[in-house]
C-alpha cells in the first residue's frame, strides 16, 4: 500500500501488481516470475496503445524475479541462477523494445535499466561479506538508451548513482533542475569533482 501511495504521488496514473492481475496463460516461472509476467503483459499492451496514439508516456516496470534468494530450480550455483534470471529479464526488455519498434516509437523513447542493489545477505549467497561495503552489494548496472543524446564523450568510469537518473532524464527532456534534485546529469563536469558517501 505504501508503494502505491508513493507512485501515485509521483504522478503515475496506474499502478498494477502482478499478484492481483488475472492469469495470462503464459509460461510458468519459479518464484515471482508469474506475477512479473502478468505485469509485463499489461505493460506491453499499454505501451502499444500509447505509442500507436503517439501519446507521451512514462512507465516503470519493477520485476521482482531478480530479488534473491533465487530458487534452486533455476540452477545449481548462484552464477547459474543469476544468469537465468538476467536472461529472463533481458527477454522481457526485448518484448518492450519490440513493441516500441513495431509502433515506430523506439527512436522517440528513452529507456533506463538498473537495479536497486546487489547481493546483500548470506541467504542470497553464502560468500557475501555481510556488513561490508563492496561492489557485490553496491555496484549495479545502469544502462540508458537515449537515441537522440550524444554520449560519445562520456567517461563511463566516473561513478554514477541512482540520484543521477532523475537529473539526467530532466536534462534529456529539457527540463530545468529543481533545487530538490540531488543528482548530477551524466555530462555535467561537476560529476568529476563529486565525492560519494555511503551511510
Amino acid at each position: 500500500p505504501a508503494d502505491k501511495v508513493i507512485f501515485e504521488g509521483m504522478g503515475f496514473e496506474k499502478v498494477s501488481y502482478g499478484e492481483l492481475l488475472p492469469e495470462t496463460g503464459g509460461p510458468k516461472l519459479p518464484g515471482s516470475g508469474v506475477a512479473d509476467l502478468r505485469t509485463l503483459d499489461l505493460l506491453t499492451k499499454d505501451i502499444a496503445g500509447w505509442a500507436k496514439a503517439k501519446q507521451p508516456f512514462a512507465a516503470a516496470f519493477f520485476p521482482q524475479v531478480g530479488h534473491g534468494p533465487w530458487s534452486s530450480e533455476l540452477g545449481g550455483s548462484i552464477q547459474e541462477r543469476g544468469a537465468k534470471v538476467a536472461r529472463q529479464q533481458l527477454d522481457w526488455l526485448g518484448r518492450i523494445v519490440e513493441v516500441l519498434r513495431e509502433t515506430g516509437q523506439l527512436d522517440n523513447t528513452v529507456i533506463v535499466v538498473t537495479g536497486d542493489h546487489g547481493v546483500r545477505t548470506s541467504g542470497e549467497d553464502p560468500r557475501v561479506k555481510v556488513g561490508m561495503i563492496d561492489w557485490y552489494s553496491f555496484h549495479v548496472p545502469l544502462l540508458v538508451y537515449a537515441p537522440r543524446a550524444d554520449y560519445s564523450a562520456l567517461d563511463p568510469s566516473v561513478p554514477s548513482s541512482h540520484v543521477d537518473v532523475s537529473a539526467e532524464l530532466g536534462q534529456l527532456f529539457g527540463m530545468a533542475s529543481p533545487p530538490s534534485y540531488q543528482g548530477i546529469a551524466f555530462q555535467n563536469p561537476e560529476r568529476l569533482r563529486r565525492r560519494g558517501f555511503l551511510m
